[in-house]
């Protein structure tokens, strides 16, 4: 509730016309009668006892009086192709060549850290870590072959997959998946080659990177432990919807802690 709502302009993607109800009170209302959908393409390619556990976890959905059911979407196993371009090299336009801010945003702009990043990239190029060495070099080769080509024809398919989402949101007030494909790893060491790097790093992704490229609320929630670690399950809802997503998480708490 402390950042919702529009912030007199200087983040332009907050719309002054969207209204935002009182979060922390109705977070306890309860879901019953609330459709849930398993997002079947949210399963393929997750480790066995990971996927399990999440479904497990939207299960006991129902003792709250939810509706649980499969709901397939097949574009979204191409989320993470399409949501790539536009993230790598809307990052080297935007937060190397722009110094953090690139051309054309109609909020507050940062000059202090323009003029930080500035100086770093230009003095020590070499510090940045490895996914942002990865990013730069990426972004260019595309730039320099292809121009925006890819990062335009991108563009538009988020716009056919935010469409194909809301297509199945209409029947279903959420859908549900594992946060990531696997359990968390331990962190990549000089040891490893660049290759095996990036497949701990983007490997993570594939259900999280569409959301970040379509915009519709989601959060993680624990949905229980396997080999001691936590596995995570992601509940995605429809556009502003962030009460719903909000309340189907809170009824998976209580039941999970055994909470009233």
């Amino acid at each position: 509730m402390v950042i919702a709502g529009h912030d007199s302009g200087n983040d332009p993607r907050q719309f002054p016309v969207i209204t935002h109800p009182p979060y922390s009170q109705l977070v306890n209302d309860g879901i019953k009668g609330k459709k849930i959908g398993f997002l079947t393409e949210g399963f393929i390619g997750v480790e066995e006892d990971l996927a399990g556990i999440v479904r497990q976890a939207a299960l006991t959905l129902k003792e709250a009086g939810a509706e649980v059911s499969d709901v397939s979407l097949p574009i979204h196993s191409d989320g993470v192709a399409i949501w790539t371009p536009v993230d790598f090299e809307g990052t080297y336009q935007m937060m190397i060549k722009g110094n953090g801010h690139g051309y054309g945003w109609k909020g507050a702009y940062d000059l202090p850290l323009q003029e930080a990043l500035t100086g770093a990239f230009d003095l020590r190029p070499f510090d940045c870590p490895l996914p942002v060495k990865i990013v730069m070099i990426f972004a260019e080769y595309m730039q320099r072959n292809y121009q925006n080509k890819f990062y335009s024809k991108a563009q538009n398919l988020i716009q056919h997959l935010t469409m194909e989402y809301n297509r199945i949101l209409k029947d279903y007030d959420v859908i549900v998946m594992p946060t990531s494909s696997g359990k968390p790893i331990k962190l990549p060491t000089r040891a490893n080659f660049i290759g095996e790097t990036l497949k701990l790093v983007l490997g993570m992704i594939k259900n999280t990177a569409p959301f970040n490229a379509t915009g519709h609320p989601a959060l993680s929630v624990n949905a229980g432990l396997s080999e001691g670690l936590p596995c995570g399950m992601m509940i995605v809802g429809r556009m502003f919807d962030d009460l719903t997503v909000l309340q189907v998480a809170r009824a998976f708490e209580k039941i999970r802690d055994g909470a009233n």
